[in-house]
Order: structure tokens, then C-alpha cells, then sequence
């Protein structure tokens, strides 16, 4: 499953949005190019963390998140570890 699909299984998209327009997008400068992160999936040092602005938003566009970075996470893992602010903690 690639990173936006997953966003995408577990939050849902936001039509008509892009990544461009969520305060979790993080843009960093390195060595004179712009490389952007979801702060939600997880930021890391390599590749494996860039994001896409142009990409379809998720569900979860400009949402408070308290749950682990996703990229952690094992598809079977996710629908228990991740929670959001408007989900109840058991």
C-alpha cells in the first residue's frame, strides 16, 4: 500500500483538496531543494517520508492527531493504534 493510499483507507479524502492546503504538511530546505513530509504519516530523514503536495488530502486535512506516525504501523496494526481528537480514547 503506498503512503497516500494508506492516509487514504484509514481517514477517508478530502475531495476537491490537496496536501498543499493542511497544516501538517512540513516544507524543509535541503541542499537547495524543497522537500515536503506529512506530519500524521511520520517525518524522517529519507525518502521514504516525502510527500507529495499535489496529492488528494486525507480525512484528517488540517486535524489535530494524538496517535502514532503511521509509517510505523503495519497495515493490520492501523485501525487499533490510530486515534484522533474526536475519537473517544477506550
Amino acid at each position: 500500500m503506498e503512503k497516500i493510499e494508506r492516509m487514504h483507507w484509514l481517514y477517508g479524502i478530502d475531495k476537491g483538496r490537496r496536501c498543499c492546503d493542511c497544516s501538517r504538511l512540513e516544507i524543509f530546505r535541503v541542499g537547495g531543494r524543497r522537500v515536503c513530509k506529512c506530519q500524521i504519516y511520520g517525518v524522517g530523514r529519507g525518502a521514504a517520508t516525502d510527500w507529495s503536495p499535489n496529492w488528494e488530502a486525507c480525512g484528517m486535512r488540517n486535524r489535530s492527531y494524538a496517535g502514532v506516525e503511521i509509517q510505523t504501523l503495519e497495515p493490520a496494526q492501523t485501525e487499533q493504534a490510530v486515534k484522533t481528537e474526536d475519537t473517544p480514547a477506550p
